[in-house]
């Protein structure tokens, strides 16, 4: 427990990194490091750009090195998993649902609109926060979004309504979204879906 808060820190991260670096690869020249990291640089591309252009970047990854192209694509979905609850506050932006443990722990998912197998599109536009039932719902059909942010829940399922847990209560109800509207879910991966 002490390690795992020690290491919450960036600046002890960095410290212990370069001790380690230091005793276990001591003929390691370390690379000139800069004020901005691999994972800050992927994190600006799936926030800022485009899908198209994300899709060229991911593809030229492909070409460049075939071999490190399924650990590039694993790191670039695990910041878009981190960064799409973030931007949402780690809200479910249907039911409002946000629960954050004390370890920074969030029962909030990263979903994609548009699966990442069909267009390699890890940017904020084809991402919404959902909790993990309507993260569910949403892969399998049983709700959408319309091109006016609301839920739209699929007539061809039944459920207890009279659960306070019925998907069928969320209906045209409006999505919460992002403070920034530049992360809004672009309408064109909603259309899609």
């Amino acid at each position: 427990k002490d390690l795992f808060l020690y290491l919450n820190k960036q600046i002890n991260r960095t410290s212990l990194k370069n001790v380690i670096t230091k005793r276990y690869f001591p003929d390691v020249i370390p690379i000139a490091t800069s004020d901005t990291s691999y994972l800050d640089i992927v994190a600006e591309q799936i926030l800022r750009e485009s899908a198209i252009q994300y899709k060229k970047t991911i593809e030229q990854l492909q070409k460049e090195n075939e071999e490190t192209f399924e650990e590039e694509v694993y790191i670039r979905n695990n910041v878009f998993k981190q960064k799409v609850p973030q931007i949402y506050d780690y809200t479910c932006s249907v039911t409002g649902l946000k629960i954050q443990s004390n370890y920074r722990h969030s029962l909030i998912d990263a979903c994609h609109i548009i699966p990442f197998h069909l267009e390699h599109d890890d940017t904020i536009g084809n991402g919404i926060a959902l909790c993990p039932n309507l993260h569910r719902a949403f892969d399998n059909g049983l709700i959408t979004i319309n091109t006016d942010y609301r839920i739209v829940v699929s007539q061809h399922f039944s459920e207890n309504n009279l659960s306070t847990h019925s998907i069928h209560q969320f209906d045209s109800k409006k999505l919460i979204l992002p403070c920034n509207k530049l992360f809004y879910p672009r309408k064109e991966a909603l259309q899609w879906h």
